[in-house]
């Protein structure tokens, strides 16, 4: 698996509805990427952060490589954002727990 974090920091609140449409955008496109299995995220006032999930690494470049996705990072780019941070992460271990009971 390859987990995916990003973050960003907005100056102000002036452009809201353009960060809401930019996530949205690459949401649909990360869960349209053959190999996604899971998006998170979180906005807290000019912060907004998440993590996305995909089976291999294979999968994570074919979302960070495709064109709509460099179309939105040039949006992001344009000074919708003071700063961006995306940091990708292979998976070290997989432990996993399922209750026997009834």
């Amino acid at each position: 698996m390859q987990l995916i974090y990003f973050e960003t920091i907005r100056d102000s609140h002036d452009n809201d509805d353009l960060h809401a449409t930019a996530v949205a955008d690459m949401r649909v496109l990360a869960e349209e990427t053959d190999g996604f299995v899971q998006w998170r995220d979180r906005d807290e006032g000019l912060t907004y952060w998440g993590v996305v999930i995909f089976e291999n690494e294979e999968a994570a470049v074919r979302w960070s490589t495709h064109p709509d996705h460099a179309r939105i990072h040039n949006l992001a780019e344009g000074g919708l954002y003071a700063t961006i941070r995306t940091i990708a992460f292979d998976s070290v271990r997989d432990k996993s727990y399922r209750d026997g009971g009834d």
